[in-house]
């Protein structure tokens, strides 16, 4: 039986006071997900060993079966070193960096670039590569605030606060700590000196906006060694995601995969042409990524209504009406603004997996009080029996 994956980060949220104490999947109409969850069948699933922290990329691999007897997921700056196509030597350090906001009082303010425009984060980092970059540390840009440094024949036991958790400290008492941490240290003060008197941040202040002239290194990885997972089970497989760290997951198993950008309708369709070619076509959607504003509940709520209506709608009515095999499974995971152990995420499958009975709606709770507990992932893809 062919496979369409479809894998959304930020589909499962905690009650929001502004909807009323209710999440954005109850607040929010999404007709082709409750009758996923009808007709289908649904529940939760732990994408990743219990204690096991990481973001989609690892939950990908959690779900290819990559991360059996508790095995450590890799890290995020290694994922995201393979999908930006990074150098990466096997004794390499890859590392996220962040651009950040440093106050004149030595705090913390944001990880995230403080709402920096993407062609004024790259002329920030196309300055950090030209000034920062040595003989053993190279820069590459990513997306947005979030990029890439290499450190040839680095270290990956220093200890790096997690971007997410730095928001709000001191530098002084968040810098790295371990084997290589002077270098660090002296990268993080020189991305202060070189970029806080840039003319962007001169005019980021003027309009009262946070400067961006932090470069918050974290989450250091060696390159995954992995047994390429398509070889291993014969698949074809395909995926298109918006995160760089997806991308580099699939390219560590093994995977053919492209970046999914553009509309949310364009995405769907990228996804059925590659389902029309391979055994399992995955895509990634950033829910967030979809909305103008994150932050807004309103805004959200209209970004989870055109998933359900250009993308989960159109592919369950194609899966349904096809003449081939094919299975739809989808996984709702919770947002990554913070970097701590999330709870299980959501999962639907149709035609179902195993029989469900008695769910209306797509929704955390129904989910996690009346759905199935998937606890090893891996099982998730054998039960449903894609083959090649």
């Amino acid at each position: 039986m062919k496979c369409i994956l479809i894998h959304v980060t930020g589909l499962a949220t905690e009650p929001i006071d502004e909807l009323g104490g209710r999440t954005l999947l109850e607040a929010s109409r999404t007709d082709a997900l409750d009758e996923l969850a009808q007709r289908g069948s649904c529940g939760t699933i732990r994408l990743l060993p219990e204690g096991a922290i990481g973001g989609a990329g690892a939950e990908l691999l959690g779900l290819l079966g990559y991360l059996q007897e508790g095995a450590e997921p890799p890290s995020l700056g290694a994922l995201e070193a393979l999908g930006i196509g990074a150098p990466f030597g096997a004794r390499d350090a890859a590392f996220r960096v962040n651009l950040s906001s440093l106050t004149e009082d030595g705090r913390i303010a944001d990880t995230s670039g403080a709402g920096i425009a993407v062609e004024d984060a790259l002329t920030l980092m196309q300055l950090v590569d030209e000034k920062l970059s040595t003989r053993r540390l190279g820069f590459y840009p990513g997306r947005h605030f979030a990029h890439v440094m290499m450190w040839t024949d680095g270290p990956t036991e220093v200890r790096c606060a997690p971007a997410p958790l730095a928001r709000g400290q001191q530098l002084e008492g968040a810098l790295p700590e371990g084997e290589g941490d002077g270098l660090l240290r002296e990268l993080i003060w020189d991305s202060v000196e070189l970029l806080d008197r840039h003319r962007i941040n001169h005019r980021r202040r003027e309009e009262g906006l946070l400067p961006v002239n932090l470069l918050w290194p974290w989450a250091p990885g060696r390159r995954p060694d992995m047994r390429h997972w398509a070889l291993r089970t014969g698949l074809k497989a395909h995926v298109l995601a918006y995160r760089l760290e997806v991308l580099g997951a699939a390219r560590a198993a093994g995977i053919p995969a492209r970046e999914a950008l553009g509309t949310l309708a364009a995405c769907r369709a990228a996804l059925q042409e590659r389902a029309a070619e391979n055994s399992l076509a995955c895509l990634h959607v950033d829910i967030g990524a979809h909305c103008e504003d994150p932050e807004e509940p309103e805004l959200l709520q209209r970004a989870f209504e055109a998933l359900d209506t250009e993308v989960v709608g159109p592919v369950l009515e194609e899966v349904r009406t096809s003449a081939e095999a094919v299975r739809l499974i989808l996984l709702g995971t919770w947002p990554e603004t913070t970097w701590a152990e999330k709870p299980p995420a959501l999962w639907g499958a149709w035609p179902s997996v195993r029989a469900t009975a008695g769910i209306d709606c797509f929704t955390e709770a129904a989910l996690r009080e009346q759905g199935l507990q998937i606890a090893e992932p891996e099982r998730l893809l054998h039960e449903a029996q894609v083959t090649g």
